[in-house]
């Protein structure tokens, strides 16, 4: 992984638990207007999408974070308590002394 693609990593996987974070324990939908990218485009021949960079970059992050188990769902997502106590968003009820 370049330092670049290290950095957008590291960046957009804290933007994404971070969200999640806030939201739980309610799911929540993720797509690339949430951090400001641009959305893809239908190719008008084939019909099929066609993710722009960064959308695309998102998607595989999210996939890197649910294999990870730091997140699950499907098209809206939650942070499982694995995730919470990685980013440190356990509540304190859920915590041992």
């Amino acid at each position: 992984m370049s330092d670049s693609n290290k950095e957008k990593f590291n960046d957009l996987v804290y933007k994404i638990m971070s969200l999640l974070i806030d939201a739980c324990p309610v799911h929540r939908s993720i797509g690339p207007a949430d951090f400001g990218y641009p959305e893809g485009e239908t190719d008008p021949e084939s019909c099929y999408y066609i993710p722009a960079a960064d959308e695309a970059f998102l998607y595989e992050c999210i996939r890197w974070l649910k294999d990870e188990e730091l997140i699950r769902g499907e098209h809206e997502y939650v942070a499982t308590i694995y995730g919470l106590e990685m980013f440190n968003g356990l509540p304190e009820c859920l915590k041992t002394n």
